[in-house]
């Protein structure tokens, strides 16, 4: 049309270079991964120490679960107790860890008598491998995945309580409306359990914010 403008030899042209190329991000395998080691080693003692005799055979199979738990009740008290988790998480693992081993020490008699059941551990960790991959599947290939849900409440969360502790006052305002979850958490007590473990993982893995260690830290749980 009329309007239409042409190129025209030595005219310059100003090139787009800040899009991302195409290809797969390892980032959120790397946190599934370092996120299930270290869930399994903070809770393979404790669940060796805890776990009924009937049980024993199973620890391995258990592990994360107790891991995952301890972490929450340690990440929980550390916030309670006015630390952020950024200040907080490596002692947060440290902790789990002396844990962890005490509970080796206290059960080796008990365990010797009650030897892992390999396979058992072996189908279950795999099965649970399978399931995560799928859940983390659509970060890994195409670095994108469906924020708008309650996964808003946990980011936001997750992402405050890297620099504030639980009771440190949220106080929402128009241009801070993602306070407005941690605010009503505070006021009725709903639970916090999962949202001590996003936290825990953002803080540990120095992720630059919680919605990037969402998809793993939901796959292990």
């Amino acid at each position: 049309g009329r309007n239409r403008r042409r190129f025209r030899p030595g005219r310059s042209v100003r090139v787009v270079t800040d899009v991302q190329a195409p290809g797969m991000d390892l980032t959120s395998l790397w946190y599934l991964l370092a996120g299930w080691i270290i869930c399994v080693s903070a809770g393979y003692g404790v669940a060796a120490a805890l776990l009924p005799r009937s049980w024993l055979r199973d620890r391995v199979v258990l592990a994360p679960l107790f891991g995952a738990a301890t972490i929450i009740l340690l990440a929980g008290a550390a916030s309670y107790a006015g630390l952020s988790m950024g200040t907080a998480a490596p002692s947060v693992l440290a902790s789990a860890w002396v844990l962890s081993v005490g509970g080796v020490l206290v059960s080796r008699v008990r365990t010797r008598s009650a030897p892992t059941n390999i396979a058992v551990a072996a189908w279950t960790h795999g099965l649970g491998v399978c399931a995560a991959l799928g859940v983390v599947a659509g970060a890994v290939v195409y670095r994108a995945w469906n924020p708008y849900s309650d996964a808003f409440t946990y980011i936001s969360i997750g992402d405050y309580l890297q620099h504030h502790s639980y009771f440190d006052r949220a106080v929402p305002t128009p241009t801070e409306p993602l306070l407005t979850q941690m605010a009503l958490y505070q006021r009725f007590g709903f639970r916090m359990g999962s949202n001590f473990l996003l936290a825990f993982f953002t803080a540990l893995f120095r992720a630059q914010y919680a919605f990037d260690v969402y998809m793993p830290v939901l796959a292990q749980i």
